[in-house]
């Protein structure tokens, strides 16, 4: 609301059939014809005290854990959000997002060195709200929505358009420092009956202070065809992911990702079922991101593979 105008505000509601148990009912019949009033008020939202209050109370804390979102005063159901940003200054405080109704005691674990933190983004964060594949597009004209996006959604966008993420899919923090060597990919010619198998090795390689505390780290194994391309298909996909074992400082481990041809196929609408070309030609990479994935080897498919449809 606007300093200095007047407002004239109208309240609806109405009763309705409600699921309720008989006991709460028969407390509710004998008020319901009962005289209902409406008392309007509001309370005005005053934030100048409580960053001062905040700083006070961490400048007596050996470390201050801040819960940073929006609340009711900026919230809202039913529409999206004007903007993308955080309110204030509060992005800059960001470490972790989205931890869920566990965040107290998981942030109190990593704190305090119990727990090395291994969690991986599933997801991709933008730099800013522009950078998104819908950003052009959403939410369309005279309520149609239009999917410009097609088959590059999520991390297949930014590898599309070549802008960098702020965090890319498989992003995550942790105490320690891992190395991975030693990748193969087999077999090199690829029919329906095979698995490919894609293995490497994990060394945890941190020396120093907290990097002495054990970890897991996450693999992930990406696939990008390299022969001319019949059917869209983004410039690479996730295919296999794995994590390794707890590994501590200087400790190593062998991992293996087991890959089915059916996750290399496309959709095909004139066959009707998920193809993959006789002949065609994949590189096969690892990377514990989008943004360093690297090739560790290349497969030929030997034979057309067809999947009228998956059941597990």
């Amino acid at each position: 609301m606007v300093a200095g105008r007047d407002y004239h505000l109208r309240v609806e509601y109405h009763s309705h059939d409600r699921q309720i148990t008989p006991e709460t009912k028969n407390l509710i019949e004998p008020m319901e014809n009962t005289f209902q009033g409406t008392r309007l008020g509001y309370e005005e939202f005053d934030e100048s005290n409580l960053p001062q209050q905040a700083a006070e109370i961490a400048q007596t804390c050996d470390a201050a854990l801040v819960v940073v979102g929006r609340d009711k005063e900026w919230e809202t159901e039913g529409e999206d959000i004007p903007v993308f940003e955080l309110p204030g200054k509060q992005v800059d405080l960001i470490e972790k997002v989205a931890a869920g109704q566990e965040l107290g005691n998981a942030a109190a674990d990593v704190i305090c060195g119990d727990f090395n933190p291994s969690g991986r983004l599933p997801i991709t964060f933008p730099r800013r709200l522009a950078d998104c594949p819908a950003y052009s597009s959403f939410p369309g004209e005279q309520h149609q929505a239009y999917y410009a996006e097609g088959l590059y959604v999520g991390y297949r966008w930014w590898d599309l358009v070549g802008t960098e993420p702020l965090f890319p899919i498989g992003f995550g923090l942790s105490y320690c420092q891992f190395r991975l060597s030693g990748a193969t990919v087999g077999p090199h010619s690829l029919s329906c009956s095979d698995r490919l198998m894609v293995t490497a090795q994990v060394d945890n390689i941190g020396t120093l202070g907290p990097c002495l505390l054990p970890g897991r780290e996450t693999v992930i194994a990406w696939v990008s065809q390299t022969s001319a391309c019949r059917l869209a298909r983004p410039r690479k996909q996730i295919c296999g992911f794995v994590k390794s074992r707890l590994l501590h400082a200087g400790e190593s481990c062998h991992i293996e990702i087991s890959i089915e041809p059916y996750a290399l196929a496309m959709y095909d609408p004139q066959k009707g079922g998920w193809v993959i070309d006789q002949g065609t030609e994949f590189e096969i990479l690892i990377g514990t991101t989008a943004m360093n994935a690297v090739a560790v080897g290349i497969v030929h498919v030997a034979e057309e593979i067809f999947y009228i449809h998956k059941l597990e």
